[in-house]
């Protein structure tokens, strides 16, 4: 693969040394047909963490809501999804090519907040965002770290540095790279949008992809400070974590307790 100027402007570097591993692609699929591909944050072996409305698909609200309402909620989510970790080769010196592989998907539970409720209007702008978030509990366990939960939260003008797989529009194709770049947060969350608004490098638009990892660092390395909802609506955000770190250390705890072999009674 190429490298692209215009690309890097845009979306962000390619992640070809493998720092942000925990960055997960996640496919969405009805059958045989894939009906979305976000991106995931694994905070354990087992357990990666997405955007809500990517595995509870946004569908018509009910009758008697406003013309053209979508709203996506934990009553209507995929019943399973797969998440993959990618690996780059060293680039290549012949003409900047980069080269990467996936690891095989590992199919997964979803297990949505119960209380995720996303609604955007009949221009797709978003009229309420609260608990954008989703778990995806994995058959097979992923061959990487989880990432830590940052315990304080984020603030206007902090830096974060946001990791994904989506949409790419300079070759309008899905997936096909992780990318990060720095953002700036502009605006906290409100009682009824919970989205934090960022900045995204040079002003631009771009609206790249939902579910990544959106990361700050710590004392001890990058930690997770949210969730990427760029798909979403018009405006780059993302959901802090910061609210929901007991029901996402609980989860995991519960998946990894599962997960473990059972000792057989002497």
């Amino acid at each position: 693969m190429l490298l692209d100027n215009r690309r890097v402007l845009l979306s962000g570097e390619i992640d070809d040394s493998n720092r942000y591993l925990a960055a997960v692609s996640v496919t969405v699929s009805s059958g045989e047909r894939t009906v979305m591909i976000c991106s995931g944050a694994a905070l354990s072996q087992r357990v990666v963490l997405t955007a809500g409305h990517c595995v509870c698909p946004l569908r018509q609200a009910v009758p008697g809501a406003e013309q053209g309402q979508e709203i996506s909620d934990a009553s209507s989510c995929a019943t399973s999804v797969d998440a993959a970790m990618m690996l780059y080769d060293s680039p290549s010196k012949v003409r900047g090519i980069i080269r990467s592989w996936s690891a095989p998907f590992s199919t997964g539970t979803v297990r949505p907040h119960p209380e995720l409720k996303v609604v955007v209007d009949e221009e797709r702008h978003v009229q309420e965002s609260h608990a954008d978030l989703a778990l995806i509990v994995l058959d097979e366990p992923l061959k990487v770290p989880g990432l830590p939960l940052s315990n304080k939260e984020v603030r206007v003008g902090d830096e974060v540095l946001i990791v994904g797989y989506g949409y790419d529009e300079t070759s309008d194709w899905f997936g096909s790279e992780r990318r990060f770049s720095m953002n700036t947060v502009t605006r906290l969350a409100t009682p009824k949008d919970e989205r934090v608004l960022i900045r995204q490098p040079g002003g631009h638009l771009y609206r790249q992809d939902s579910g990544g990892p959106c990361l700050r660092q710590g004392p001890h390395g990058p930690e997770l400070v949210g969730i990427s909802s760029r798909w979403l609506g018009e405006g780059a955000s993302f959901t802090s974590t910061y609210g929901y770190r007991r029901w996402l250390r609980d989860e995991v705890r519960r998946a990894e307790a599962a997960a473990r072999p059972r000792k057989e009674p002497q």
